[in-house]
């Protein structure tokens, strides 16, 4: 594995393309197997701005795209990748409120595997001199998926409690940071006695590996036997079962992604604590909910970001022609935070 050191974003002069070219990019290839190919340079449309990737991240979606279980909304790359870091390269700078030559970080529905990307203007976050390419590529997806399971679903508020599964990974460790510096109390689970480890280190109150029996006492004797206010899951299974045990009444269930499709679970237990079931999805949301989600994180979250109080652990950082490697990565049980990989300083060639 190659790892590049962190670039730091800073001033730098526009080329701009001519929407003619061609570039590269990881795209499926058949079920299981990706390759790089050559494809013809996006061109933004009104409220859109044309980026020039310096960073992507690696995430669940992009793996599960890979094994045919999700594919590319319709219309779009079929590239993979849903968020970036990179610099303005084309951009209404009087509609948009972005200017060319600007750093920013973004959530893009496809296309983020490749050079140059199409993002909406106000899926974007802009990025201070200095700011780390690798570090901004790791928040665009786990900050929106953070902000609309805790806040748009399950209503949290400061003085709540929530229980967050996978709290290791690449959404679950920064979902874990916004909770807490919410005033939120965090419990958590994931794989290992290291993960746990690490997720204390992060800040939540506390944390337990999932192949242990120990969980549901841990949120019984912490709450009092009242039950946490929210439980966030990305597991599904029988995991369900235990978290309807879990969960307060009136408490609310969010699905932000499901390693298990499959699963029993007490309907009449359900019934009886009134526990609210939701799914979160962000890819295939509505524009004008994205739009909401990120107005939001520039508010609330983005300032804590900056001043450091919210920052992704990268577990990896791969070049852009280790995504095979990358992606194989994800699968490892022992990973803890995100996956990126960096994009430029090395020769590549299209597959077809």
């Amino acid at each position: 594995m190659s790892a590049p050191v962190g670039e730091a974003c800073g001033p730098s002069r526009v080329v701009k393309p001519t929407g003619k070219q061609q570039q590269l990019g990881w795209a499926v290839k058949e079920e299981n197997v990706v390759a790089l190919f050559s494809r013809p340079m996006p061109w933004p449309r009104q409220g859109e701005m044309l980026l020039r990737v310096r960073s992507f991240g690696v995430s669940g979606v992009d793996c599960e795209q890979v094994k045919g279980r999700f594919v590319a909304p319709r219309g779009c790359s079929d590239v993979l990748g849903m968020e970036v870091a990179g610099e303005v390269m084309i951009v209404d700078e009087e509609e948009d409120g972005m200017v060319e030559g600007e750093a920013v970080c973004a959530l893009v529905p496809s296309g983020g595997y490749a050079e140059f990307c199409i993002c909406k203007a106000q899926q974007a976050l802009p990025l201070p001199r200095g700011f780390d390419w690798n570090v901004a590529a790791a928040m665009p997806l786990g900050l929106c998926v953070a902000w609309s399971c805790l806040f748009e679903l399950a209503e949290l508020q400061e003085g709540m409690s929530v229980l967050i599964h996978g709290g290791a990974g690449g959404v679950g460790h920064l979902m874990i940071q916004v909770a807490r510096n919410m005033g939120i109390t965090v419990f958590t689970t994931c794989r290992s006695k290291e993960k746990a480890e690490f997720c204390l280190s992060l800040g939540a109150n506390y944390a337990c590996e999932s192949s242990k029996e120990g969980v549901e006492e841990m949120v019984k004797k912490a709450t009092s036997g009242k039950g946490v206010d929210a439980v966030i899951d990305c597991v599904g299974g029988d995991t369900i079962n235990r978290n309807l045990q879990m969960l307060r009444g009136g408490g609310k269930l969010v699905f932000q992604g499901c390693m298990i499709e499959d699963g029993r679970f007490n309907i009449q237990r359900l019934i009886e604590k009134k526990i609210e079931m939701l799914g979160c999805s962000i890819r295939n949301s509505e524009d004008e909910f994205k739009n909401r989600i990120f107005k939001a994180i520039r508010a609330n979250i983005w300032p804590l970001v900056l001043d450091g109080k919210i920052r992704p652990h990268l577990s990896s950082v791969y070049r852009m022609s280790e995504v095979e490697v990358a992606i194989a990565q994800m699968k490892d049980a022992k990973r803890v935070g995100k996956l990126v990989c960096s994009v430029g300083g090395e020769f590549l060639k299209a597959s077809d």
